[in-house]
């Protein structure tokens, strides 16, 4: 009878309790090799593995137990045995091989038993148990004997979180036995290879697995930096389209496979459109212009980016998808190809042709696409007059139809929520606040009240939840007239606000407050500044100066009284009231008591800090972000064991890893202990090797973020570089990926990478049928990638400035500013490189561009002290026209004296002008305004120490 793999697992661990009882255990390999073996005994070895043929069971299982015995000294006959041509013989022989090999590594003959009985179990948990004893060879046997194992994890990899725990194990165990390295080989088999040969390559590590096709060997030349190279193997189109994007090799995109890869076979205007990308991209001008001839329709004496031209691109956009009567969602109903042309313009610098054509097919879609250019031809968009002569009634006609889709949306409420059409039967509501806030930076306070005033009784009427709050008034917070004037309404109105969304109107006014803003607000203490009445409610200004860390406003006691106000806000638990101050705090509330430790530290306050969070009871809320505060606390105070110990506390996850190893690297390094941060690095990559990056955000986005968000650019960057260099597909989360990368490089002065990042983000969107184009769309949020258009043409305008290729940074710097001609970034950051490289004419004319668009804004809307501000922001960083740009710069500060935003502008302008005590006197003022902001504190520094 023949046996199967279960029985045979079953006869091994017979055999292997028999041997065990025997004292003279099997010898090991060094053993076996000292040992002379003579021609007799080669032939009684023959002899027993012919017998694992026998038919007799008995005799089987004789033989294999006496070569099992024999261990090393019948490895070499064992061994031919596998490739025998009798089946039962190779199968026996290969499972004798591999126990043979199990057995030489143990010593003790029970531990021998026990490993073996882990090692014929195909479980891969099983790999941590064998690594956890240091047999880590045995571990890649595991492998080897078990595929089926290195299979599922494959294929699991992109569905749970069980291959990243087992990563983590194996790491934990090789730091435990001293080298991180010990499991490198185990752990490069288990996840995709994209992810192995990255991590591979970025700590000098073997890439274990080798290439079994011209697709892994294709992968393993492209992550080793042999990008070329890589591009030379057979493989499919699609993947060479990626690796040459991912490898910023542009001139591959005049090759027909890769544009076939991207855009199809099908041949028309909209694809020739974007085939005049791809043939810019590569570097080829003339094709280009031809192309979007062929594709618009052009005849040749017609001048580039002229009035027929853009006639030309709108006909062709009509054409493509004729418009019936205006509709807010049939932007995204029309076929992928209109989107797709609607793509190339905007990266070609058309946009002035597609913002023609929103207006005419999804009002709504053009308002936001055109808000950021001109006011005027974006109230239009929505049927309101520039001059604002039909306000009022327009006001009530959107509202009218804001109560109309609202209703429609009670009614059938769970519907909607599952359905596309959501967002319409807000966008009334929604026109009203995004109006308002514009309105409010203008300087027409009265018709914004007006508008204010609609939106809080439309509030009032749908209270079921805070839909309308969180759409149409909170979302525009980020002008500070529009949040000035919601505080402002919000504190003498606060009563008339359903009891149910008081504190989410507070948390949202109050950000760093968070869910402990109307507990704030209570228990308000009775400080008043006595020099300046406050304009709001005492209690408001109060949490207002709180938000700000404003020190001025408490006055000389102002640690006193917050430390109090702290504490009495959290022995009433947050939100709760002074009736559960006597309640032990419990894990709902741990968000609470977080925000307040946060809050304390913001405030310099660590003690309390750490106090809130149970440091002081040794009993810390079980929460990661708990832990890491206070590790970051200790690594202030430089506590540099204590940091390590918490953060080895907190509790295990994917999101939060990176937080993890930069303190424990840190901690390390600043404390002398280089090797073991070295050694650290290394495990921090392995373990992220890990994490599947197929739209999780624990793949590197979460980890991003928080680095960017405190400003550690180099540490984001080695993030950044691996989410975009492993991506697969551009999904949407894989495109704010990119877009997180590009602004890190474009911090760090790498710019010509910057803008390469970018442009593959935008290939991927001329694609047919690009799900991402398609979200924005949804969402009419064109808008963002007409400014990401912008920033990649600046991007690359400053690199080619640097490479003295002014010709070409002229074509890169009129594309963007006719992309978006307010954003001054491209006048700022190209004019002083200019000047120094000798081309004073090119500068002045591109200075004049913006400053001409900039005068006109502000002549038609005398109040915008956004305007003002860039413009005085846009001379000060070029260094001309000081005396205007101060006189602008007041005038902006006059409207809105709370915004550190243009305080910087004012100081930089003094700093300019030899005014050096004025400079610091106003910085100071930005980081009272501002405290969390470093590069207010920067300034400081920079104004005090002279330096440019």
């Amino acid at each position: 009878m023949k046996l199967d793999f279960f029985s045979f697992s079953k006869l091994c661990l017979l055999v292997l309790v028999w041997i065990s009882a025997d004292a003279r255990a099997v010898p090991n390999d060094e053993q076996a090799a000292s040992a002379p073996t003579s021609r007799s005994e080669q032939e009684k070895v023959r002899d027993l593995v012919l017998q694992l043929g026998a038919e007799s069971h008995a005799q089987r299982r004789e033989a294999f137990s006496r070569l099992l015995r024999l261990g090393a000294v019948a490895k070499e006959e064992v061994e031919l045995a596998v490739t025998s041509s009798n089946r039962q013989i190779a199968e026996t022989a290969a499972r004798l091989k591999t126990l043979i090999r199990v057995v030489s590594k143990c010593q003790d003959p029970q531990v021998a038993l026990e490993v073996a009985d882990v090692f014929l179990d195909p479980d891969e948990k099983n790999l941590s148990k064998l690594s956890e004893r240091g047999l880590w060879d045995l571990a890649e046997l595991f492998l080897d004997e078990h595929g089926s194992v290195e299979i599922r994890c494959q294929e699991e990899f992109f569905q749970d979180q069980s291959v990243w725990y087992l990563v983590q194990r194996l790491v934990d165990h090789a730091e435990q036995q001293g080298n991180a390295e010990l499991a490198w080989p185990v752990i490069a088999r288990l996840v995709p290879v994209e992810l192995a040969c990255w991590t591979a390559n970025k700590l000098n590590l073997p890439v274990i697995k080798q290439p079994e096709d011209d697709h892994e060997r294709a992968l393993h030349l492209f992550y080793s930096g042999k990008i070329d190279e890589s591009l030379k193997q057979n493989i499919p189109a699609q993947l060479k389209f990626r690796l040459a994007l991912r490898g910023f090799r542009w001139e591959q995109f005049s090759k027909k496979e890769l544009q076939e890869a991207l855009l199809g076979v099908q041949e028309s205007s909209e694809s020739g459109a974007a085939n005049a990308i791809l043939a810019e991209v590569a570097g080829d001008e003339n094709r280009a212009d031809l192309q979007w001839r062929e594709a618009l329709s052009i005849s040749e004496d017609v001048v580039s980016f002229s009035e027929k031209e853009s006639q030309a691109a709108l006909k062709a956009l009509e054409d493509l998808s004729p418009i019936d009567e205006p509709n807010e969602r049939k932007l995204v109903q029309k076929s992928p190809s209109h989107l797709q042309l609607i793509v190339a313009l905007m990266l070609s610098g058309r946009t002035e042709a597609v913002g023609r054509y929103l207006a005419k097919d999804s009002p709504q879609a053009a308002f936001v696409f055109r808000v950021r250019e001109d006011y005027a031809k974006a109230f239009e968009c929505l049927g309101l007059n520039a001059d604002l002569g039909n306000f009022d009634k327009w006001v009530k006609n959107q509202k009218r139809l804001a109560v109309d889709r609202l209703t429609e949306f009670e009614r059938s409420r769970e519907s909607f929520k599952r359905s596309p059409e959501l967002v319409s039967m807000f966008l009334p509501a929604t026109n009203l606040g995004h109006v308002a806030s514009i309105l409010a930076s203008v300087g027409k306070r009265e018709q914004a009240l007006k508008i204010l005033a609609e939106l809080l009784i439309l509030s009032q009427k749908f209270p079921s939840d805070s839909d309308v709050w969180n759409r149409c008034i909170l979302r525009w917070l980020h002008s500070d007239q529009w949040r000035e004037l919601c505080i402002e309404v919000v504190s003498n109105q606060f009563d008339s606000i359903p009891k149910d969304q008081q504190s989410l109107v507070l948390e949202k006014l109050f950000p760093h407050l968070g869910t402990n803003a109307w507990a704030f607000l209570a228990e308000a203490p009775g400080v008043k500044n006595s020099d300046q009445p406050p304009s709001w409610p005492v209690g408001f200004e109060q949490l207002v100066h709180l938000e700000r860390c404003d020190r001025d406003f408490f006055g000389p006691s102002a640690s006193n009284v917050v430390r109090a106000w702290i504490r009495r806000v959290a022995q009433q638990g947050g939100r709760g009231g002074p009736e559960d101050a006597e309640e032990e705090f419990s894990f709902k509330e741990s968000n609470s008591l977080l925000q307040l430790a946060k809050l304390a530290n913001d405030w310099e306050d660590s003690t309390l800090a750490m106090e809130l969070l149970g440091i002081d009871e040794n009993k810390l809320i079980p929460d990661f972000d708990s832990y890491l505060l206070i590790a970051k606390i200790c690594l202030k105070s430089k506590q540099f064991d204590a940091a390590l110990q918490y953060i080895e506390a907190a509790p295990n996850g994917p999101r939060n890893q990176h937080w993890k190893s930069l303190i424990r690297v840190e901690s390390l390094l600043t404390s002398g202990r280089i090797q073991q941060a070295e050694q650290q690095v290394k495990s921090n990559w392995m373990r992220m090797s890990s994490l599947n990056w197929n739209g999780d955000p624990s793949a590197g986005l979460r980890a991003v973020e928080d680095l960017t968000e405190e400003k550690r650019w180099e540490e984001a960057l080695e993030y950044a570089e691996r989410n975009f260099a492993v991506e697969r597909a551009m999904s949407y989360t894989a495109f704010w990926q990119a877009r997180q990368y590009s602004l890190i490089l474009e911090e760090l002065e790498q710019h010509a990478a910057s803008a390469d990042v970018m442009r593959g983000v935008f290939l991927e969107l001329l694609r047919p049928n690009s799900i991402v184009i398609r979200i924005f769309a949804a969402n009419n949020d064109l808008d963002l990638i007409r400014s990401m258009v912008g920033r990649e043409r600046m991007s690359r305008a400053i690199s080619l400035i640097e490479k003295k290729e002014f010709e070409a940074s002229r074509r890169e710097l009129d594309v963007a500013y006719r992309v978006l001609s307010q954003d001054i970034e491209p006048a700022v950051s190209c004019y002083p490189r200019l000047v120094k490289a000798g081309q004073l004419n090119f500068a002045e004319q591109l200075l004049g561009q913006y400053e001409s668009a900039l005068n006109e804004q502000i002549r038609q809307w005398p109040d915008d002290a956004m305007s003002l501000n860039n413009l005085a922001w846009m001379y000060a960083k070029c260094d001309v026209k000081l005396d205007k740009a101060l006189e602008l710069s007041r005038k902006a500060i006059a409207l809105v004296p709370s915004s550190a935003v243009y305080l910087d502008t004012l100081a930089e302008i003094h700093y300019r002008r030899g005014e050096v005590d004025l400079a610091i006197e106003t910085m100071r003022n930005c980081v009272r305004l501002d405290p969390r902001a470093k590069g207010y504190r920067n300034n400081l520094v920079r104004f005090s120490t002279g330096k440019p």
